[in-house]
């Protein structure tokens, strides 16, 4: 796979100059069936890696040039350090993906919305009471920088990884868009 996908000045899709076309899906392994992180754990891994080239094959035969993969902190980070495991099994993903011919995105979550989830990320302590909202919190949009950190370093020069993207809440804390969390109202 060569080049990197681009935006033009129009807001459009670019590859090698021609306009390209995202036909996506979303992605989490064949077994057990089920969305998350349960497709990584265990004894499931090897029979998912097992399938990635059939998978993404047949992706590519019916027209997917893209597909949107969502993983967990617990994959990539345990008490503020990386976890290679994690990132040499993307990497088995990668491979795959790029024989095929197939990008996709990185997306890391869930939301670090709690004390556990933050430590997960930094091997600190949080120190802030309820403000997790990284647009008001330094410490916190440090987090989800430091979260995407392994994935930009790693990725940076892999055409196949079109995005590697977190789930910042901005402006709510869900995604209800009801709820507005009450250091939202203060800010």
């Amino acid at each position: 796979m060569d080049g990197f996908v681009s935006i033009n000045p129009q807001g459009q899709f670019e590859l090698g100059g021609k306009r390209w076309y995202c036909n996506s899906t979303i992605y989490y392994g064949r077994y057990p069936g089920a969305c998350g992180p349960d497709w990584w754990r265990d004894g499931r891994w090897e029979l998912n890696a097992a399938e990635f080239d059939r998978d993404f094959g047949q992706m590519a035969r019916v027209g997917i040039n893209h597909a949107a993969m969502f993983f967990h902190n617990d994959m990539f980070f345990d008490n503020g350090h990386v976890r290679q495991q994690g990132l040499e099994r993307l990497d088995v993903i990668v491979a795959a993906a790029r024989k095929a011919g197939v990008r996709f995105s990185i997306f890391i979550g869930p939301f670090i919305d709690t004390p556990a989830a933050y430590r997960q990320i930094t091997g600190l302590d949080w120190e802030h009471d309820n403000r997790f909202l990284p647009s008001f919190n330094p410490a916190l949009h440090e987090a989800y920088v430091r979260q995407m950190l392994p994935f930009a370093e790693r990725y940076r020069n892999e055409p196949t990884v079109l995005a590697y993207t977190d789930r910042i809440d901005r402006f709510h804390k869900g995604f209800d868009n009801v709820s507005i969390p009450f250091n939202l109202k203060e800010e």
